[in-house]
């Protein structure tokens, strides 16, 4: 499939699922620099409103599945304005709230709310726009979530410094309003699916399933948590693989597996794919540690030089559509696969005394990489499937790529402490890190390496 360029309708439908990511994501980062200031307003400690970061992207998460049947029971369109406002009243909850535990309900419900109309968006995205568009389309809505992480922490300092809290939250409600308007005018019915009955313990065991990976996950971030985080992590394998064989066995599961038989959704989520996204998703994480406890370079600096590696992704956006119409989706994919593996091996030169027209070149060019092969990599899922499919195939790429972003972070902080045998991280520690990064990239490379350009999709119906 040769990708296309978006239509002016194509377009206006992207900018408007785009408002809402940006909400999404900036709202997940923002509290990072103005916990402090709420911290004092409630009386507690800015390490116990950690929870309300954490709260946030737990209940995004196990929303996920619940999402996809409730758009398909009641419409995609109506449900995209009513999260929304959902998440509208959410945040007018979290400025108004006086007290901690308030607080951290709104942010529950906030999170929920964030999970449920991006989930959604995407899923207009699937089903109002031409395949042939789905890059072009896939390429614009990552714009904000690249610059929604790497502004909400300077936003929120910026209010908490020369303003009052509550505006952090307050600033999403013209934009909301706005979506709510517009999205009716701009975004075409979408159609209902049908009328099967909800799937209670299908929702009750994926997203406690789900919650419980990535508590688990989080833990393992921690070396004094190690033991409580493996606890999770095992109770949530088995809860998912009990829900896995219930999706199996059910007549109407909540959520259909059936996209999975396909083999290029299934390189492209769980297998090949997903592992050669964790080492540059982990570069987000990795690197400003590096620069900071490794090189000794002050934050802010690091933070500047951390610029460069959204800077590298938006520069390349523009190319992203020619490079796949050019070469081809395959042949694109396994180039910058190589590229952004390359770029994460040069960071291994590091040392100090490496100066910065070396350091902003290779962070440049990670996010270069980044841009076209994350791309590349929802597009390829999504090429093969039915129609009918695509609702499910949603809510699974949305969880692997949660989780892989997760997995990424744990991954790197593992090899790290392992390494450093709980003591200060070196340099070393982080090219041990770095290069078992590397090694799992490489083999998801030879994974969608082995796949052939033109294999044809086996799979279909199903559950």
């Amino acid at each position: 499939m040769t990708p296309e360029p978006l239509s002016p309708a194509a377009r206006r439908i992207t900018l408007a699922v785009s408002v809402t990511l940006f909400m999404a994501l900036m709202d997940e980062a923002v509290l990072v620099t103005a916990m402090p200031g709420i911290a004092r307003h409630m009386g507690v400690s800015p390490l116990a409103l950690g929870l309300a970061v954490s709260i946030y992207m737990a209940a995004a998460v196990a929303v996920l599945p619940v999402s996809g049947w409730i758009a398909g029971r009641y419409g995609a369109r109506r449900l995209f304005v009513l999260g929304n406002l959902a998440f509208g009243a959410a945040s007018l909850w979290c400025g108004l709230a006086d007290s901690y535990g308030w607080f951290i309900c709104a942010r529950a419900f906030q999170g929920a709310a964030a999970g449920l109309m991006t989930m959604v968006g995407r899923l207009i995205l699937l089903r109002a726009i031409p395949r042939g568009q789905y890059v072009a389309a896939l390429n614009l809505t990552t714009v904000p979530m690249l610059i929604g992480p790497t502004i909400g922490p300077a936003i929120g300092g910026l209010i908490v410094t020369y303003g009052q809290w509550p505006m952090i939250f307050f600033l999403n409600l013209p934009a909301v309003l706005l979506v709510a308007l517009a999205a009716p005018r701009l975004i075409p019915p979408v159609p209902v699916e049908g009328k099967t009955p909800f799937d209670w313990i299908g929702a009750l065991l994926s997203s406690l399933s789900l919650a419980l990976l990535l508590a688990g996950l989080h833990g393992l971030e921690t070396p004094d948590r190690l033991p409580q985080a493996l606890a999770l992590l095992l109770a949530g394998l088995l809860t998912g693989a009990a829900a896995v064989r219930h999706f199996r066995g059910h007549p109407a599961p909540l959520l259909s597996l059936a996209p999975l038989r396909w083999p290029r959704f299934r390189a492209a989520t769980i297998a090949g794919g997903m592992l050669l996204r964790l080492p540059l998703r982990a570069q987000s994480f990795v690197l400003p540690l590096i620069l900071q406890l490794a090189l000794g370079l002050e934050p802010l600096r690091t933070g500047l030089l951390m610029l460069a590696l959204t800077a590298g992704d938006l520069l390349f956006k523009p190319l992203v559509v020619p490079v796949y119409r050019r070469v081809g989706q395959h042949r694109a994919l396994l180039w910058s696969g190589l590229f952004g593996l390359g770029a994460v091996a040069a960071t291994l030169g590091f040392a100090e005394g490496t100066g910065e027209w070396i350091i902003v070149p290779v962070i440049a060019a990670c996010g270069m990489a980044r841009c076209v092969l994350f791309t590349g990599l929802s597009a390829l899922g999504l090429s093969d499937l039915p129609a009918a499919q695509l609702g499910a195939a949603n809510v699974l790429m949305n969880i692997s790529q949660q989780l892989a972003g997760t997995l990424a972070v744990a991954t790197t902080a593992i090899v790290i402490q392992l390494a450093g045998a709980g003591g200060t991280a070196t340099l070393a520690d982080f090219r041990r890190a770095t290069l078992c990064l590397l090694a799992v990239g490489l083999a998801g490379l030879v994974s969608l390496a082995r796949m052939k350009a033109d294999s044809p999709a086996a799979g279909g119906g199903g559950s």
